[in-house]
């Protein structure tokens, strides 16, 4: 969702207890590690094409996966909800970190 509407749906639902949740699971976020051919295809146009993955084209990847994760954490702090990250970077999930999570937001 687009940060525009995303911050327009929480100003909707600031009556009501939100708890943000992220799944970056890394199997979707980090690119391939070696130079490698990969088949996209655009989510709006449904158009598909080949793209020769480069250490530059992996870096680019990897800032705007940053870029975005740093928009949704900035979006939901100015919302005072701080969202929880339900896979760390190594693909993992916290069950008892989750717990403390909701635990802490509630009180």
């Amino acid at each position: 969702m687009a940060a525009p509407a995303l911050a327009e749906l929480l100003d909707l639902l600031a009556p009501a207890i939100v708890l943000p949740m992220l799944a970056w699971d890394p199997a979707e976020v980090e690119p391939p590690e070696t130079n490698a051919l990969l088949a996209v295809s655009d989510a709006e146009t449904g158009v598909r094409r080949t793209l020769w993955l480069r250490e530059p084209l992996r870096n680019k990847w990897r800032a705007a996966i940053g870029a975005r994760r740093a928009e949704l954490h900035a979006l939901f702090d100015a919302h005072s909800l701080p969202p929880f990250d339900l896979i760390d970077r190594e693909g993992h999930f916290d069950a008892e970190a989750l717990t403390r999570h909701f635990m802490e937001c509630v009180a």
